[in-house]
């Protein structure tokens, strides 16, 4: 994997060069850049400092983001489809309508981050801190959030379907429409046909 440095990067970016696949930007200093619209499939982006950066429309499929800080990232309409987000800081960030499908996302800091209408199905997020965060129409079926944080959490109209939620932590959690949604909690799959059901 080759190296590139923040500087060079930048460089390339600002002549119009968007493509930056399987390069290796480890624990680079990023913050407050914009980078919207740009390819980082595939690219090493481990302990990299990235709060308050604009990565929206990004590609950062397969990418590894582990121990990145993400602070108020703008990551909307990005597609993270099966990259590796463990033990990120990513409080306060935009990641709206943005494909995180398949990602590994356990033990991550995410709270009071938009998720509105994201695709986080198959994603496994095991006590990933979700407190205060907008998962408004998400897409979480099958994803596994075992001891996850969802205090506060706004889930309504997300898809539950088949998702794993054992020992999860919904204090003051919202009441979610039935939907005839089947949830898999604690292992056992049930199958709510009230007008509204706790979680």
């Amino acid at each position: 994997m080759d190296r590139i440095n923040e500087a060079e990067l930048l460089r390339r970016y600002t002549a119009g060069e968007r493509d930056f696949n399987g390069l290796d930007l480890s624990r680079a200093r990023l913050s407050g850049v914009n980078l919207s619209g740009v390819n980082l499939s595939e690219a090493n982006l481990g302990s990299a400092v990235l709060d308050e950066a604009d990565l929206s429309e990004a590609s950062l499929r397969n990418a590894w983001l582990n121990g990145a800080i993400l602070e108020r990232v703008n990551l909307s309409g990005a597609n993270l489809e099966s990259a590796n987000l463990e033990a990120v800081y990513i409080r306060d960030a935009n990641l709206s309508r943005a494909n995180l499908r398949n990602v590994w996302f356990a033990y991550a800091f995410a709270q009071r981050s938009n998720f509105t209408g994201v695709n986080l199905s198959g994603a496994i997020l095991h006590e990933t801190s979700l407190d205060n965060a907008l998962l408004i129409g998400a897409d979480l079926q099958g994803a596994e959030l075992d001891q996850a944080g969802l205090s506060d959490a706004n889930l309504s109209g997300a898809n539950l379907s088949g998702t794993i939620l054992k020992e999860a932590d919904f204090d003051n959690r919202r009441l979610l429409p039935c939907e005839s949604y089947f949830l898999q909690y604690h292992y056992a799959r049930w199958k709510y046909c009230e007008q509204y059901f706790w979680v």
